[in-house]
């Protein structure tokens, strides 16, 4: 009786959900974030998730969602925020996400391209072109602020230069170094 109980309460200990507050969300890039970038489709509230999960370790990853339902016009955003205890384990937590986003994109032929000029948020950040052939469809962006991590990707909407690129994420990166996890 004990081993099913402790079995069953284990996915409940190992994390729980939790509400996003307004000053957490004001760290992701939201489809309707992108309309005054170019984006010209309807923004469907019924296409994106949010979501906060706190791990067992007390680890918190929020996390934003927006998959366009309309065909059309099609739009992928998937931001997460993961909020660690230590540097060390964001670093690594920050490579293994890059590595495994980095190996889906490849298997659905997306090919990546440094994107160079761009400011540098937190104590590292990345911006890549997403490629299929010779299209940019999207980026892939990064940053890691002490046990902070921040990735981004999106297609369906893209800018050529890095400077439009930092215009278009700042008030997001000004809020997620601005951010103090409770």
């Amino acid at each position: 009786m004990r081993t099913t109980l402790l079995a069953l309460a284990a996915p409940v200990l190992a994390a729980c959900t939790q509400p996003v507050t307004e000053r957490e969300r004001a760290m992701f890039l939201e489809a309707a974030d992108l309309a005054e970038w170019g984006y010209q489709g309807e923004v469907r509230p019924q296409d994106e998730k949010v979501a906060s999960v706190r791990s067992v370790d007390g680890t918190r990853e929020l996390t934003y969602a927006y998959e366009s339902s309309d065909p059309r016009q099609p739009l992928y955003v998937n931001v997460s925020v993961t909020l660690q205890g230590n540097i060390v384990a964001a670093r690594l937590q920050g490579i293994a996400q890059d590595v495994g986003v980095g190996i889906g994109l490849r298997n659905g032929g997306v090919t990546e391209r440094p994107m160079a000029g761009g400011q540098v948020w937190g104590d590292a950040s990345e911006l890549q072109a997403l490629m299929l052939g010779d299209d940019v469809v999207g980026h892939r962006f990064s940053a890691r602020a002490g046990g902070r991590t921040y990735h981004l990707v999106m297609s369906g909407l893209h800018t050529d230069d890095a400077e439009t690129w930092d215009e278009m994420i700042g008030p997001q990166m000004r809020a997620f170094l601005d951010y103090a996890p409770r």
